[in-house]
């Protein structure tokens, strides 16, 4: 079927592909909040995303070519966006020398605009292609760039709530069966802005047993790893749902298994701002 999809339907092929990308990628999606009333995506504007996007790769020395493909799926607009990366240069055997052989690697990137969210999603390798993507797709499909980069920039995630004592990891008593905390990054409070990473199976009781005066107030947490532990009622044993979120605005939730219950918990308790 995605032989035949591929050499009869290249359209349907080119969603499918991009959905698998955008599902089964270990890469986190960046949030950025762009009400709908601000958005008109079209052919015209598309284009002109698309000419921006293409101009940016090529000042970058990343090759002339620039593909974007846009879909509609369940009221979000998809935007697979297709480049060149550096040319890189590998060494082989031809016979019994030692030949070379350039050739510049493809990248493939996803914007996906949800109106019902009012929210744009991007998922990119490298921040400063997050950054050129939001810019260029507010300054062509936005009404009032400005205004929409504003409100763009808001937060979308904080990890206050652990710190403040104020997140609830028994769950919710039904579906949410409880929660752990497997990993943590915290800039601490000091001279030169030191970096602390701690990873544990659960590091409630690590923090509370095992380091002493360290807390998780005792810096900025800018990293979490969750662990969420569901009992869907068809399910036949409880499940676990891994996932990362990174304020203020990324996280890779979007990719897991009922991302939308445990999406709902983390707004119950501040995580997610909206």
């Amino acid at each position: 079927m995605a032989m035949r999809l591929f050499l009869d339907h290249k359209e349907a092929f080119e969603f499918a592909w991009t959905r698998y990308l955008l599902y089964s990628s270990s890469s986190m999606l960046s949030y950025y909040n762009v009400p709908a009333d601000k958005i008109n995506i079209c052919a015209d504007t598309l284009e002109d995303f698309h000419q921006e996007i293409a101009k940016w790769f090529s000042g970058l020395a990343k090759g002339d070519v620039c593909e974007v493909h846009c879909f509609e799926d369940g009221g979000e607009k998809v935007m697979l966006v297709s480049h060149g990366s550096y040319i890189r240069t590998v060494s082989y055997w031809d016979g019994n020398r030692i030949a070379f052989r350039s050739y510049r690697p493809a990248s493939e990137d996803i914007l996906v605009y949800s109106p019902q969210e009012s929210l744009l999603k991007i998922r990119a390798g490298l921040e400063k292609d997050r950054d050129e993507y939001r810019s260029a797709f507010l300054a062509r499909m936005a009404s009032d760039a400005a205004a929409a980069d504003a409100l763009a920039a808001q937060e979308i995630f904080t990890l206050t709530p652990l710190q403040e004592g104020k997140f609830d990891f028994t769950g919710d008593g039904k579906l949410i069966a409880r929660i752990d905390l497997l990993h943590v990054r915290m800039k601490l409070f000091g001279v030169g802005s030191p970096m602390l990473e701690v990873k544990s199976h659960d590091l409630m009781w690590t923090f509370d047993k095992d380091l002493g005066d360290l807390s998780l107030d005792s810096g900025r947490l800018v990293f979490a790893r969750f662990r969420f532990h569901l009992v869907p009622e068809r399910a036949k044993r409880p499940i676990k749902v891994d996932f990362k979120v990174e304020p203020p605005a990324r996280t890779d939730l979007a990719q897991k298994l009922y991302a939308d219950i445990i999406e709902g918990y983390l707004m119950e308790q501040g995580v997610k701002l909206r």
